[in-house]
C-alpha cells in the first residue's frame, strides 16, 4: 500500500511539472522548503533553551524583560546564520561571477547550495515573527517581504534568471552586515560598556558599505531593465516593478536602522 501511494504521488508530481513553465524549479522548491522547515524547527527549539542557559550565566540578561531576552537571542542567531553564509568558501567567487556574467557559475549543485543558504538566511526572520514580541512595524514588514522573496527564489531556476539572481545578490550583500545584528543583541546587555561605541561604529560602517553596493548595483540593474531593455512593455516588466517595490520596503527598514545606529554611535560613554 505504501509503495503504491508513493508511486501515485510521484506520478502526480511529474504530471504537475509537465504543465508548469520552464522557469519553475519544482524539485528545488521542495528541497528548499524542506531545508527551511528544518532550520525553523531547530531554531524554535534552540531559542528557548539558549534563553534559559543565558539567564543562568548572565545576571544582566536575566534582568531583561522576556521579549528583550528573545530579541537578544534572535539577533545573535541571525548574526550567526549570516556569518555562516558569507564565510562559505565559494561565497565571494559566486558573487564576483554573477557581477561579471549575470549568471551562476554552474547549475544543479550550485543552485541548490544557493537556495539552502537562503533558507538559512531567512529562517531567523521567520522564527522571529512568532517568537519575538513587540518587533517594530518596519522590521515585521522586512521579514515578511524577505520570506516572500525567498520563496520566489526557491521556485525558480536561477542559473540564468534575472530577478531571482538579484534577490540572491541582495541577500548575499546583506549577509555581510551581520555585525549589525550582533550589536543589536549585545547593546541590550552591555550598552554601558565603553567598547559598545566602537562596535556601533564598526557595525555602521559595515552596514553603509554593504547597503551602498547593494543599492547601487540594484539601481543600475533597474535602469538597464527599464531604459535599455524596455521590460515594461511586456508582462516581465510587472515582475521587475514588484521586485523593486519589495526592495523599497526592505531598504526603508535598512534606512531606519541605519539612522538609529548613527545616532547611537555618536553617543559618548558618559551619555550612556
Amino acid at each position: 500500500m505504501l509503495y503504491w501511494y508513493q508511486w501515485a504521488c510521484e506520478k502526480a508530481f511529474e504530471a504537475t511539472m509537465a504543465v508548469l513553465p520552464d522557469w519553475f524549479a519544482g524539485h528545488e522548491l521542495v528541497q528548499s522548503v524542506h531545508s527551511l522547515a528544518i532550520n525553523c524547527m531547530v531554531l524554535t527549539l534552540l531559542w528557548p533553551a539558549a534563553c534559559a542557559v543565558t539567564r543562568r550565566c548572565s545576571r544582566r540578561f536575566a534582568e531583561l524583560q522576556h521579549h528583550k531576552q528573545r530579541y537578544v537571542i534572535g539577533n545573535c542567531s541571525k548574526a550567526l546564520c549570516l556569518a555562516v553564509v558569507c564565510m562559505h568558501p565559494s561565497f565571494y567567487d559566486d558573487v564576483s561571477h554573477v557581477y561579471a556574467n549575470q549568471s551562476l557559475a554552474e547549475t544543479g549543485a550550485k543552485s541548490l547550495w544557493l537556495k539552502r543558504a537562503s533558507a538559512l538566511y531567512i529562517a531567523s526572520d521567520i522564527v522571529a515573527l512568532y517568537m519575538v514580541p513587540k518587533l517594530p512595524a518596519t522590521t515585521v514588514a522586512h521579514h515578511w517581504v524577505a520570506m516572500v522573496l525567498a520563496l520566489c527564489l526557491f521556485a525558480t531556476h536561477v542559473a540564468h534568471a534575472n530577478v531571482t539572481i538579484m534577490i540572491a545578490l541582495y541577500g548575499a550583500w546583506s549577509s555581510l552586515a551581520w555585525p549589525v545584528n550582533l550589536f543589536l543583541a549585545l547593546r541590550c546587555v552591555f550598552d554601558s560598556e565603553w567598547w559598545m561605541q566602537y562596535l556601533a561604529y564598526a557595525s555602521l560602517i559595515t552596514y553603509i558599505c554593504s547597503c551602498f553596493i547593494n543599492w547601487s548595483w540594484h539601481l543600475h540593474w533597474l535602469s538597464d531593465q527599464i531604459f535599455v531593455k524596455y521590460v515594461l512593455l511586456d508582462w516581465y516588466g510587472l515582475c521587475v516593478l514588484l521586485y523593486a517595490l519589495s526592495i523599497a520596503v526592505v531598504a526603508r527598514d535598512d534606512i531606519v536602522l541605519m539612522s538609529w545606529l548613527w545616532r547611537r554611535a555618536q553617543r559618548s560613554v558618559n551619555d550612556q
